[in-house]
């Protein structure tokens, strides 16, 4: 990801009162970026939607089907890795 992308994203997570940022003590060019308790509430909430999907797709997919998933997901996630180093 590119500098100014970390930078945009940054900015909008900090308009939404997700993270903070305050001027580095040692360096004062630099921010320190910490979580305020929105995010991690937010984070809070994403972590169990994530937990409730899982236990959907346990429950209508067979374990054969799981690894099957498991596996495409997988090779997804290598191919997206990949493209993003490049």
């Amino acid at each position: 990801m590119s500098r100014s992308k970390v930078s945009k994203n940054l900015s909008t997570l900090r308009d939404l009162g997700y993270i903070r940022q305050t001027p580095d003590t040692r360096d004062r060019r630099e921010l320190e970026t910490s979580l305020t308790q929105d995010g991690r509430d937010m984070l809070a909430i994403i972590d169990q939607q994530h937990k409730t999907l899982e236990e959907d797709a346990r429950q209508i997919w067979s374990e054969d089907e799981q690894e099957e998933f498991t596996a495409l997901a997988n090779r997804l996630i290598a191919k997206l890795r990949q493209e993003r180093v490049a």
